[in-house]
């Protein structure tokens, strides 16, 4: 089996969907459709990524392997096809990152929370599995920061933060590489000692 890896770029993913259109026969039972995010976006995603029509884009695919666990919705419109999930959901995932905070600083506590773009539906539910886990166990969100899921935005973001490092217990990036540059962010300003969680689905 092939693997093609886009690392989330739009671009890229439409170049490796153009290729496996040119290398597949049309009724090839090899070709598999990947949901370049949640199941409630998929269909502007495949007009996007394969043609106008979502639909006749509905039509190409044999296989569908979504990056979030199957709603109704999904069920009904791929219904006819191979379905299979990839991934835990957005939410669990941030109640994940909320179990791990709780291992290294059992609570109380303040954490300080890194989240991707506001509009991001990865970004919306992570924190609100994140909350769901950590609100009831008495930590407090001292303060949510925003960037741009990239490790060098992250770091800009701490630097630049007006509040107190020595108020921060733990915190929490919602991917990987924030996480790399919000550790770093936070050793620049004297709190490398803060643990540090970094969860997302790749």
């Amino acid at each position: 089996m092939d693997v093609l890896g886009s690392k989330g770029n739009r671009d890229r993913q439409k170049e490796q969907v153009d290729q496996l259109g040119r290398e597949l026969p049309p009724d090839s039972e090899d070709f598999v459709g990947i949901s370049p995010t949640a199941t409630g976006f998929v269909d502007s995603y495949l007009r996007s990524l394969l043609t106008p029509d979502a639909d006749a884009a509905r039509e190409k695919l044999t296989v569908c392997i979504f990056l979030e666990p199957l709603n109704p919705s999904a069920i009904q419109r791929y219904g006819q096809r191979r379905l299979f999930s990839a991934t835990p959901s957005q939410q669990l995932m941030g109640r994940m990152q909320g179990e791990v905070i709780h291992r290294v600083h059992p609570a109380p506590g303040n954490v300080l929370y890194m989240v991707g773009p506001s509009r991001s539906y990865p970004t919306r539910f992570r924190l609100r599995g994140a909350r769901e886990f950590l609100e009831p166990k008495g930590y407090n969100i001292l303060a949510m920061i925003e960037s741009n899921w990239e490790g060098i935005g992250a770091e800009d973001a701490i630097v630049g933060w007006d509040g107190k490092i020595e108020a921060v217990d733990a915190a929490i990036a919602q991917n990987d590489s924030m996480a790399a540059g919000m550790k770093a962010g936070l050793v620049r300003r004297g709190g490398g000692h803060i643990p540090v969680v970094g969860l997302d689905g790749t």
